[in-house]
């Protein structure tokens, strides 16, 4: 924990307030005496007469913040706000970094009408005027301010955890689930009588299953061969969004979010997608969102399917050479078990090699080296989390020889080592 207590030490450093590393079970990670705690105030207000006991209060905030993103922003029983992030380690919770207490509400009447009174019920001996001055030394920060901090405070976490993944991974599915979540409200909104939810059998369940948007199916297809997996993703949420609240039944969410995987499938298979890969991502995906029971769990992997499904996907009308560059990127997505040169994939092209090379460069947005890197590291992360294949394995399945080698280049393509996505896979976060 010496390297989370200077994460601390450096947050209060830089912003003044205090900060505190604490173990997985809530105990300080440092030795304070009653004088230096951070939460002396509330300790006094409360009676607490031993400060670990008072330390572990903000445990459970802490695993609400390893739910959230990686931060949480809370108030204590005596109304101060604190802000936590998680310290973890092989993704499970090793410690978390506390910062506070300041004072966000307004001041009026507050130390009369909040703390006098706890004061007073448990009789201190402690004199009132002692109780404000350490009052008056508590920080005064502004809501949006503590956002700020609290981000902070979320990135020191971090630095101090083994791996940036399952903080991002966790915000992806949090900001899924609020879109989700917006949509349905929108849709509650627009149609406050829908939410009764008749009998099978009613006309109004009829009109319900009536209102379900099959014209944005064909545009999610269409965002899909285009690559736009941004508005992709906004189009399938207000399919499920809709499936589940005209229904309300997630096995209907299941039976509909794997017909539109299947819909995927067909889709870039038809603008040329390895049917290989199609296939057994199909497989993957279409098993993990039988096992969902929540529809946020259903939509989390569906925009995974989206962004892989996408990738699959080489849209390339805009540009001159577009059916030159789609023989080359079928071949080496055909060929990945080994390393094409760039005379060959110019061959392959019809194109002389120092034209091709330009030519892929400024149509395709990076080079022919760099795309070829990118596309075996994709499909050794894929083997990764779909095998258990050893490295060496999917290094030569994916045209390496060299082990090292590979694991510097799969680093640096993906800013993950191959055990890092392999045991995220494991833990349910690859």
């Amino acid at each position: 924990m010496i390297r989370s207590q200077a994460q601390a030490d450096l947050f209060t450093r830089v912003t003044g307030i205090p900060c505190v590393a604490i173990d997985r079970t809530g105990r300080l990670s440092q030795t304070f005496s009653s004088e230096e705690y951070p939460c002396r105030l509330c300790r006094i207000v409360s009676s607490g007469d031993r400060i670990h006991q008072d330390s572990r209060r903000h445990l459970p905030w802490v695993e609400e913040a390893v739910r959230h993103g990686g931060m949480s922003i809370f108030l204590c029983e005596n109304s101060f706000t604190h802000w936590t992030a998680p310290i973890l380690v092989d993704r499970k919770l090793a410690g978390a970094l506390v910062a506070g207490p300041v004072l966000t509400i307004e001041e009026e009447d507050f130390f009369e009408q909040e703390l006098l009174p706890r004061l007073e019920a448990h009789s201190s001996s402690i004199a009132a005027d002692s109780v404000r001055s350490l009052f008056e030394m508590v920080p005064r920060v502004p809501p949006g301010t503590v956002t700020a901090y609290s981000e902070l405070l979320r990135e020191l976490a971090i630095a101090a955890s083994d791996s940036r993944a399952p903080f991002d991974e966790a915000s992806e599915r949090l900001a899924n689930q609020s879109r989700m979540g917006e949509y349905i409200h929108e849709l509650k909104r627009r149609s406050p009588m829908l939410d009764t939810r008749p009998g099978e059998g009613d006309d109004e369940s009829d009109a319900r299953r009536s209102r379900y948007p099959v014209q944005k199916e064909a545009a999610l297809l269409d965002q899909i061969r285009s690559g736009d997996v941004s508005s992709a993703q906004q189009t399938l949420n207000e399919l499920l969004g809709t499936v589940f609240f005209e229904t309300g039944d997630m096995g209907v969410v299941r039976t509909r979010a794997q017909e539109l995987v299947v819909l995927l499938s067909r889709a870039v298979l038809t603008e040329g997608a390895d049917p290989e890969e199609v296939f057994g991502m199909n497989y993957k995906f279409v098993d993990a969102i039988r096992h969902q029971d929540d529809v946020n769990g259903v939509a989390y992997w569906m925009a995974r399917i989206v962004r892989r499904f996408s990738d699959l996907v080489l849209y390339l009308p805009h540009l001159g050479h577009a059916r030159a560059l789609r023989r080359v990127v079928h071949h080496l997505r055909r060929s990945i078990h080994r390393q094409t040169s760039v005379s060959e994939a110019a061959e392959i092209a019809g194109l002389s090699v120092s034209h091709f090379s330009r030519v892929f460069h400024e149509e395709m947005g990076e080079t022919y080296v760099a795309y070829g890197r990118r596309i075996r590291c994709e499909r050794a992360a894929d083997l990764l989390r779909d095998t258990e294949l050893p490295v060496v394995e999917i290094a030569s399945r994916c045209g390496y020889d060299d082990h090292s080698y590979f694991s510097r280049v799969f680093k640096k393509v993906t800013g993950r080592s191959p055990s890092d996505v392999r045991e995220g896979a494991h833990y349910g976060y690859a």
